[in-house]
């Protein structure tokens, strides 16, 4: 059908087409004699109401799914306020704001340059999938990320470098720094069960991704690094059940 021309800030536009066939959308703004423009949209492309029933379960889903994380988020940053009593420092300015993404990859990255983590779909996916120890799991990737905060490491989504987080590291395709990855691991683990959550949430995780990634799977199993690091997890581990006994 012909180019359709939108004057207003905010216009709706909706067409109905019933014919099959391809169809392409395209968002121009090279007309503009002021300047450049960002334009963005949404397509919903809604058949006999279906979409229209499915995208309110997706915007409850995941306000439901922010809630719970910024629930998990407020827990551990008071545990590690806490511990920066005792210590001594600063280093955590503010609750970092918790970032949602569509994507359906299981991820979750850290910027402390901007104080944010991102959480991507996927992640939830994984969580909801482990049933009553969702939040465990949930806790343990935010603390391992909120942990990067701290330390305001550099690389592997403490960064504007790209979303390289937790699960990236997993699956080793990151240039890992190893005293880093373990101070994350380490300190993101002693928060979690100092914030009343499971420890063992981080060895659930990597457990589960294993099973869902053949990849992170072959990684965690074979190499040296990988092998060394779930060691150490585990010693971690027992030392804060150790506590609670």
């Amino acid at each position: 059908f012909p180019p359709i021309f939108l004057q207003g800030i905010e216009d709706i536009l909706h067409l109905l087409r019933s014919e099959p066939g391809a169809y392409t959308v395209v968002f121009d703004n090279s007309f503009s004699p002021l300047s450049a423009k960002v334009v963005t949209g949404t397509i919903s492309l809604v058949h006999s109401g279906v979409d229209v029933g499915r995208d309110e379960a997706d915007r409850k889903e995941a306000e439901e799914h922010f809630r719970v994380a910024s629930s998990v988020l407020q827990r551990l940053f008071v545990a590690m306020k806490a511990d920066e009593g005792g210590w001594g420092t600063s280093q955590l300015l503010g609750m970092p704001s918790i970032r949602m993404n569509r994507d359906a990859s299981i991820n979750a990255a850290a910027n402390w340059t901007t104080n944010t983590i991102q959480v991507n779909k996927g992640l939830f996916r994984l969580t909801d999938a482990v049933g009553q120890k969702g939040e465990d799991v949930l806790a343990a990737t935010l603390s391992h990320e909120l942990s990067h905060i701290f330390y305001r490491h550099p690389g592997y989504g403490s960064t504007s470098q790209g979303l390289k987080g937790l699960f990236d590291e997993l699956r080793g395709v990151t240039a890992l720094d190893r005293i880093q990855e373990a101070e994350a691991d380490v300190l993101g683990i002693r928060v979690a069960c100092q914030a009343g959550f499971d420890p063992q949430g981080m060895l659930i995780l990597m457990r589960v991704f294993g099973l869902l990634d053949p990849t992170a799977d072959s990684f965690m199993k074979n190499h040296p690094s990988a092998v060394q690091r779930i060691n150490y997890l585990r010693g971690e581990v027992a030392a804060c059940e150790a506590q609670r006994q």
